[in-house]
């Protein structure tokens, strides 16, 4: 099974905010929402989201005890059989089993070649950290125990080698910073770099950062290249975000 039951979540929470706050953790394949009354005749909502992968039930379950209309919410898996492990091992290339890397068991999560490197990589495949930094981007509040678990997801788990390949894909094509311009301007011409850049630059510009003096170049943020290790790396990503967000938004409210 892909379904986790959220719990205690306040009555006045729309579905489409509880819709919302688990996309974060991947495709939803489908939202029930229950009426519930504890002993105190207090109402709450209680969700019941099935996912596409059973990937995004790691992460769902990682967000027991975050807030959602003001109140922390309960998060658990629909069985014991959704707790069952979701990631497998991927071994390194000297033979050693250790926690390398993973990748989504799922078969409706497409591996590297099915991840279009100019849209945002799926939720199934990033690191919980990465995720993590996106809630609280949001506006969602989380706990520090909760931050802590994420990070030690990844530590035990790695990244996973889709994401891996994903980032490898986006690096191949906009990583052109050390061409000359001569070279720029004849591959800019024959591929397009630029409108691929203008095209791209909403959905990856979570993961490049570009260098000012060169329209072209660009590199992966540090962020999403290792695992992380502490709780407040995932705050700075999480302002950077939010003030990226910030800054895409101005030219498009000037605009309408």
């Amino acid at each position: 099974m892909s379904v986790v039951i959220a719990s205690q979540i306040p009555f006045q929470v729309e579905e489409s905010e509880i819709e919302k706050f688990f996309q974060f953790c991947g495709k939803i394949k489908s939202l029930e929402i229950e009426l519930t009354i504890d002993a105190h005749d207090n109402k709450f909502k209680k969700a019941i989201v099935e996912f596409e992968s059973k990937a995004a039930v790691s992460t769902a379950i990682l967000l027991n005890g975050a807030e959602l209309g003001g109140k922390p919410i309960t998060v658990t898996a629909a069985s014991d059989d959704s707790e069952e492990p979701v990631l497998q091992t991927v071994p390194g290339d000297d033979g050693d089993d250790e926690n390398v890397g993973v990748v989504v068991s799922d078969n409706n999560v497409g591996g590297s070649g099915g991840i279009d490197p100019d849209s945002d990589a799926p939720q199934e495949l990033k690191p919980k950290a990465a995720i993590v930094a996106q809630y609280l981007s949001q506006g969602y509040v989380l706990s520090d125990s909760l931050i802590e678990k994420a990070i030690d997801f990844d530590k035990q788990h790695g990244i996973s080698q889709q994401f891996n390949d994903f980032l490898a894909n986006v690096d191949q094509r906009y990583h052109v910073q050390e061409k000359t311009s001569e070279q720029l301007h004849e591959a800019d011409t024959k591929l397009g770099i630029e409108e691929k850049l203008e095209k791209g630059k909403h959905t990856l510009a979570s993961y490049i950062d570009r260098f000012k003096k060169d329209p072209y170049g660009s590199r992966i943020h540090k962020f999403y290249l290792e695992v992380i290790t502490d709780a407040k790396q995932i705050h700075e990503e999480a302002k950077r975000l939010a003030e990226l967000r910030k800054s895409q938004a101005e030219p498009e409210s000037r605009l309408s």
